[in-house]
């Protein structure tokens, strides 16, 4: 956070705006840093990152599938009109279904409260995915970048994943403490 005010401060002397470049690198490093610290370096650590892989593949994947499918009313129709309630629904229910199979891999589920952080982590993804978009509306563009054409851009692709990791991050930290 420290580095990303400095950029700030410096972008501000070539007109650029200090605020936006800002939270820009600390919208590219906390996830990074998330990752980097879930994975470790031990097997548990590879086991978290295939638990998040599982939870923001599934709740991509069976949102857009369950949305498309049953339709209904829209999640947030002003940033992503196509997003519907069902489809957040059936991606956080396929997100459960994936993540405890994949935690059940690394040994036996006693942590009753598992489901309930996966959801939580699945909907933090999806609000993820929401601020990808909301950011993009706010400054008029369609793609996040071309270094992925026909995909909206490498953000378009790890929004989900950026807010999950730091959303299920946050949760190791915070449930370690008990």
């Amino acid at each position: 956070i420290l580095v990303a005010a400095m950029v700030g401060f410096l972008a501000s002397f070539v007109g650029l705006t200090s605020v936006w470049l800002g939270w820009g690198m600390v919208y590219a490093g906390v996830p990074a840093a998330s990752l980097a610290y879930l994975r470790g370096d031990n097997q548990d650590g590879l086991f978290a990152v295939l638990f998040l892989f599982a939870l923001v593949w599934s709740t991509d994947i069976f949102a857009y599938f369950v949305g498309r499918s049953l339709g209904g009313p829209k999640l947030a129709p002003s940033i992503s009109p196509g997003k519907t309630w069902s489809g957040a629904i059936g991606g956080a229910a396929a997100a459960v279904a994936a993540g405890l199979a994949v935690a059940g891999l690394n040994g036996p589920v006693g942590n009753p409260l598992l489901p309930v952080i996966i959801v939580l982590v699945s909907a933090w993804s999806q609000m993820g995915d929401l601020f990808e978009s909301w950011v993009k509306r706010k400054f008029g563009v369609k793609d996040s970048g071309t270094i992925i054409p026909g995909h909206g851009g490498v953000m378009d692709r790890v929004d989900a994943l950026a807010a999950a990791a730091t959303a299920l991050y946050l949760v190791g930290v915070v449930t370690s403490r008990f």
